[in-house]
């Protein structure tokens, strides 16, 4: 059975983009509360995997024996993860160095690795090879990042927003926030609102304090005392006049 190499690789590098996407942002939120930047981190990390893939992966793929001990899954990924920091380093991870951001080089090795490993069991894999010869599954290969972008910046705060709220770009961050924070009244748990928007009301301590922000075009004031909502007001009208303790807006 001819085994499409290119179609493979591509989607095998798909799924390790993905996952080294979500190491990221596990590995930012742990250590700063947040991914800062995320969309921007996607869309140029988006356009470096595409070409690292076309210009580092397609040709040497069709060129090697696929039947010799390189491809075993306790080899193969091993050698795409020490190609992928190698690439990286040519391409643009250099530029990392004298910033000292080496988490990039870890992102890139998890990249590696999981390509290798996705790709040696896919390529070995009859039936899997039976199934995406010939099939609209192999045609629109173009597709597959675009099903995780969808999944991720769109399914996933729509159906969980507070697990979302950590990991998303600022837009979808401050869209969370405009949807979270009218389904709170004066009353409430202050708890609950926080375990809501994950990290947004850190600054508030011991359950008493207070609040105003703007965001994009939505605008509210928050005061919190014994861990109970004393005031929440919020508006989508431009500059609202709202004070706290009366202080001006700040």
């Amino acid at each position: 059975m001819k085994k499409d190499t290119t179609s493979i690789s591509f989607l095998s590098i798909s799924i390790a983009y993905t996952i080294g996407l979500l190491y990221f942002a596990v590995i930012e939120t742990i250590k700063n509360g947040e991914v800062d930047d995320f969309g921007v981190i996607i869309f140029w990390s988006a356009i470096f995997e595409l070409v690292a893939w076309a210009v580092f992966l397609v040709y040497p793929l069709k060129k090697l024996n696929h039947k010799s001990a390189l491809f075993s899954p306790l080899t193969f990924p091993f050698l795409t993860t020490f190609y992928s920091l190698v690439v990286f380093t040519l391409l643009i991870g250099w530029a990392f160095f004298p910033n000292q951001h080496y988490n990039v080089f870890e992102v890139a090795a998890v990249v590696g690795f999981s390509f290798g490993l996705i790709y040696v069991i896919l390529i070995k894999s009859e039936r899997f090879n039976g199934f995406f010869n010939g099939r609209v599954l192999n045609r629109f290969i173009l597709l597959y990042p675009f099903i995780f972008i969808v999944l991720f910046l769109w399914v996933f705060p729509t159906i969980i927003p507070s697990w979302a709220f950590r990991f998303m770009p600022d837009k979808t961050r401050s869209e969370i926030i405009e949807q979270t924070i009218p389904q709170f009244k004066v009353g409430d748990e202050f708890g609950a609102l926080q375990r809501s928007l994950p990290g947004y009301f850190d600054f508030i301590e011991n359950g008493n304090g207070n609040h105003f922000a703007q965001v994009g075009g939505f605008s509210f004031v928050i005061e919190v005392k014994n861990n109970k909502i004393i005031r929440l007001e919020h508006s989508k009208q431009d500059n609202p006049d709202f004070t706290i303790y009366g202080n001006t807006k700040h």
